[in-house]
């Protein structure tokens, strides 16, 4: 079971354009150490350790890619769950989207969606935060 608590990884929030230009740069290397990152915070934000990146990594290469179709559809669905949970703007085209640009060769994108939407969830965490913080000076 996941004990890290979610929110300690504000600092980790990725600066998207930097990563596309990286992944780009290292001709896709830096997108599984992306990867990894995303499965990694996307644990923490559900829970549970759902997405585990060597078993990613090796049943993308078994089936030729098919899994990848599989795991991006799953993430966007936790993304999703994670939004839904926070009373956030839930994005439900975001599963169908992420098979699709998936599908046709654009899994970069999808990642880049992906953390589109995990970085709003550090942006509603620290406004939440000092939400509570200002109402807690005014009293």
């Amino acid at each position: 079971m996941q004990t890290q608590d979610p929110y300690q990884y504000e600092s980790i929030t990725q600066n998207i354009v930097a990563s596309l230009i990286l992944t780009l740069i290292t001709f896709g290397i830096f997108a599984f150490y992306w990867q990894y990152k995303q499965m990694k915070i996307l644990n923490a934000w559900i829970g549970r350790d759902e997405y585990f990146f060597w078993r990613w990594f090796f049943l993308c290469i078994i089936t030729c890619g098919i899994y990848e179709v599989y795991e991006e559809y799953k993430m966007s669905q936790s993304i999703n769950w994670v939004e839904n949970k926070y009373n956030m703007v839930v994005h439900r085209n975001l599963p169908i989207a992420a098979v699709l640009l998936t599908l046709v060769g654009l899994g970069i994108i999808t990642t880049a969606i992906q953390q589109h939407y995990i970085n709003k969830f550090y942006d509603y965490y620290l406004n939440l935060l000092s939400n509570n913080n200002s109402n807690s000076t005014l009293v």
